[in-house]
C-alpha cells in the first residue's frame, strides 16, 4: 500500500475525555493549521456522560478533516482499520488495562501511536510497531505525527511488522508458551 498525503489517522476506542480525544483533535488542528496535512477519524461509543461535550467539540471544530464515524460492528472492524495509515491512542484512562484496540490495529497492519501510559509500551514497540509519545504532552504528540506525514516508508515498514507481531497473540502461539511457562504439555488428541 502507498502511504498519500494527508496522513490518515484513526482514533479507535472508547470516547471519552480520559481517553485522550480532545488531545489528538487539538494535536490535528495545530498541524493543519497552515495546510491540510493530516485527517483524523474518530470510532467508537461515546460516553453517555461526554456525548454533550464531544458533540460541542466536533461543532465547533472549523475543520473538515475532523469526523465522528459512529461505531464498527465486529465483523467491520480490521477491514475498516486497513484503510488508514496510524492509529492514535492517547490514552490516560486511570483504569486502561489491555488495550484490546492495539491488537485490532495489529491484525489490520496498522501502527499504533501510543501514550507512554500503563502497559501500552508492552505491546507497542516505539520505532518498531508504532511509536510511543510522552502522556498528556500534546507537543511530542505533534513531533511523531509529523514525524510520520515526513517519512511515510516508516509507516510501511512498521506495518509489516505490526502483521508480525500479532501473531504472538494468536491462541496457537499463546497456548503452547503458556503451557511450556507453567511446566505442562499440551494433550495431543490423537493418542
Amino acid at each position: 500500500k502507498h502511504i498519500e498525503s494527508p496522513l490518515k489517522l484513526v482514533y479507535f476506542s472508547r470516547v471519552l475525555e480520559e481517553k485522550g480525544i480532545e488531545l489528538a483533535i487539538d494535536a490535528v488542528n495545530q498541524i493543519n493549521n497552515n495546510s491540510k496535512r493530516v485527517e483524523l477519524d474518530i470510532i467508537g461509543p461515546i460516553q453517555k456522560e461526554y456525548k454533550n461535550k464531544f458533540n460541542e467539540i466536533l461543532k465547533n471544530n472549523k475543520q473538515k478533516e475532523i469526523n465522528y464515524k459512529g461505531v464498527l460492528q465486529p465483523n467491520e472492524i480490521h477491514e475498516n482499520l486497513s484503510n488508514y495509515d496510524v492509529m492514535v491512542f492517547p490514552t490516560y484512562y486511570a483504569s486502561e488495562g489491555f488495550p484490546g484496540v492495539v491488537i485490532d490495529a495489529f491484525i489490520s497492519g496498522l501502527p499504533v501511536l501510543a501514550s507512554d501510559w500503563k502497559y501500552n509500551q508492552e505491546f507497542v514497540t516505539d520505532n518498531f510497531t508504532g511509536s510511543i509519545f510522552k502522556t498528556k504532552d500534546i507537543d511530542d504528540l505533534i513531533s511523531k505525527i509529523n514525524y510520520f506525514i515526513l517519512n511515510p516508508d516508516v509507516i510501511l515498514k512498521m506495518r509489516e511488522n505490526c502483521l508480525k507481531q500479532v501473531l504472538n497473540y494468536h491462541v496457537d502461539y499463546v497456548i503452547p508458551k503458556l503451557l511450556s511457562d507453567m511446566n505442562l504439555q499440551a494433550i495431543d488428541e490423537n493418542s
